[in-house]
């Protein structure tokens, strides 16, 4: 049996339509999410339409102007803040590197730096309570002593599995 060469031609053809066809596969993925998402926002937005008629508000849809208010889903900070401490466990970080680093990963335009605090002490802060209750994470430092940068957060030594069952339930 003789063996024959493939000439490196066909080989980049087959490459790059192996690339596309995959590349199209993915779309036909992300399009069947996207559908079932558009769905569901419909069926929510026309449910909000008729609380605002109930409300003697029957026009809310034509004159309120779309926003991207969360920049994809909802409870990205959350999620992001829990992975940040996680991740920095032992160590603690601060309100204020947290902040950054959720601006740096959520892409959030700040025009003012009263926009940029008001982001860390009111968003952030919240959030980082949200994980307290939920028992996930702990303050570092006593909350007197958190004045120049909204205070120090660790991972709560013991907040794995179980607790991460649990705290799903409370966010």
């Amino acid at each position: 049996m003789t063996r024959t060469r493939t000439p490196s031609e066909v080989k980049w053809v087959a490459n790059e339509l192996a690339a596309v066809m995959g590349e199209l596969a993915t779309l036909e993925e992300n399009l069947t999410v996207l559908t079932a998402r558009r769905q569901e926002l419909v069926k929510l937005r026309d449910s909000l339409e008729v609380v605002g008629r109930v409300f003697s508000a029957p026009a809310l849809v034509q004159v309120i102007q779309p926003v991207n208010a969360h920049r994809g889903r909802r409870g990205q900070l959350i999620s992001f803040l829990r992975a940040a401490v996680r991740e920095a466990a032992p160590r603690s970080l601060s309100t204020l590197a947290l902040a950054r680093m959720a601006e740096e990963r959520l892409q959030l335009p700040f025009v003012t730096r009263q926009a940029r605090m008001a982001f860390r002490d009111n968003t952030v802060g919240r959030a980082l309570r949200k994980l307290v209750d939920a028992g996930l994470v702990e303050r570092a430092n006593d909350p007197r002593d958190a004045l120049a940068n909204g205070g120090e957060w660790r991972w709560r030594a013991g907040s794995d599995a179980q607790d991460l069952a649990r705290a799903r339930e409370a966010l």
